[in-house]
């Protein structure tokens, strides 16, 4: 199967809005994105294409402009649900572009967050939650009847409940602010990741990586990892079996529920590259009995871009497995969390852009990446070029279509 390189569409939702984060059904048949503006206010909506790029049905976030607008958005597998999640908030201040995945919005203040879920046929707003915080990330599973949302300091497990979607635990991660947060295809299992931006640790911070059960509607934690370093983001594979979690340092944490000692990292990947910085993106995929794994580091030379390393170990023997370097490509720009892989572990994407200092005007330009996981002599399948940064990229489980976005405010689907 091969997703040629340039784009089958691409389409312009709202001129001037940015797009932060794009959904694709398991087949390719669906698409979702939700608008934004770093910097600036608007009257924000999710969007829902078919493949063909019909808009099927776009919804506002609000009535009135916000600032910010939407931060992730999710499909279930089988396209029947979509949700959206993000900030709602009415002030002009906030953090800048460069850390609007690591940091906290410290002008934060109570209901400024916001979480939708949708019915992807019509459109519908199946359930519509305020949240003290931004939310960070969304994951939904397979049949879309499960949703696990991080917002500040809470993890939010929604559900299917007679019918109708219901908000039916709320776990409280204290001084852990959520930056990621994962879902298992049948729905049971979750994992997140945090960052503790108040216990400062040689110069930088402290983390966690939780996993929860989602059983008897409830979150309840099976495992929890402390870590010396702020995570960033983390990865699941579709059978619950391996996750994983970038850090604020450009590490790779392993974990497996094949080992009784799950709350501990089977193994860690830390780059030999002084230069490395943090890593805002990482995937896993398994294929048989391998698991794949992608990191996708910043450097911290100015203009120095990003490095993607792959590797793989063994799935069923986790304990004697440490993993085997597959390959490592070097990408124009910093890596942005476009790193994702289709569920069979063939591809992966990337995305890259370095952002303004003060606007989204003065930024790099950016770039879409497509990779063949296992072909270690030459990886790189095709790249496309942008003239602003590029933030999401999300290939189908099935592997055979993209749908990825950038701040110029255009989508681009490949089949």
């Amino acid at each position: 199967m091969n997703i040629a390189s340039n784009p089958i569409w691409f389409v312009e939702p709202q001129t001037g809005y940015q797009i932060n984060s794009t959904a694709i059904s398991a087949d390719g048949s669906v698409c979702l994105l939700g608008t934004s503006r770093e910097y600036d206010s608007g009257q924000f909506a999710v969007y829902c294409y078919d493949s063909n790029k019909n808009l099927l049905w776009s919804k506002p976030i609000t009535d009135s402009e916000v600032y910010q607008g939407v931060f992730w958005v999710a499909v279930s597998a089988n396209g029947q649900y979509g949700a959206a999640g993000g900030i709602k908030k009415t002030q002009t201040s906030g953090t800048k572009k460069a850390v609007r995945l690591i940091a906290r919005d410290d002008s934060e203040s109570t209901d400024n967050g916001f979480l939708n879920i949708y019915d992807m046929s019509t459109g519908e707003n199946l359930l519509a939650l305020s949240c003290a915080s931004r939310v960070n990330q969304v994951a939904m599973s397979d049949d879309g009847s499960t949703l696990v949302a991080v917002a500040g300091s809470e993890v939010i497990l929604c559900q299917k409940v007679g019918g109708d979607f219901e908000r039916v635990a709320v776990e409280d991660l204290g001084s852990q602010y959520g930056q990621s947060c994962q879902l298992s295809a049948d729905g049971c299992h979750a994992v997140v990741g945090t960052t503790n931006y108040d216990e400062n640790k040689d110069n930088g911070y402290t983390g966690q990586v939780l996993t929860y059960s989602t059983a008897n509607q409830t979150l309840t934690q099976t495992a929890l990892y402390q870590a010396d370093v702020g995570i960033q983001r983390v990865a699941l594979c579709s059978d619950s079996s391996w996750w994983a979690a970038s850090t604020h340092s450009g590490q790779l944490f392993a974990f497996s529920a094949n080992v009784k000692s799950g709350s501990l990292p089977v193994w860690t990947f830390t780059p030999d590259d002084k230069d490395v910085s943090l890593s805002y993106a990482v995937a896993i995929g398994r294929k048989d009995e391998v698991v794949y794994f992608t990191l996708g580091v910043n450097l911290h030379s100015e203009n120095a871009g990003g490095r993607l390393y792959t590797m793989q170990c063994q799935a069923s023997s986790p304990e004697g497995s440490m993993p085997t370097p597959c390959w490592q490509h070097d990408i124009t720009y910093g890596v942005n969390p476009g790193v994702n892989m289709d569920r069979n572990a063939e591809y992966v994407t990337a995305t890259d852009g370095q952002p303004g200092s003060k606007s989204d005007k003065d930024e790099s330009a950016g770039d879409f990446y497509l990779f063949k996981v296992n072909d270690n002599s030459n990886p790189l399948l095709w790249s496309y070029k942008t003239d602003q940064m590029n933030w999401p990229m999300s290939i189908s489980a099935n592997g055979n279509a993209i749908f990825g976005a950038s701040d110029n405010g255009y989508a681009y689907f490949w089949a």
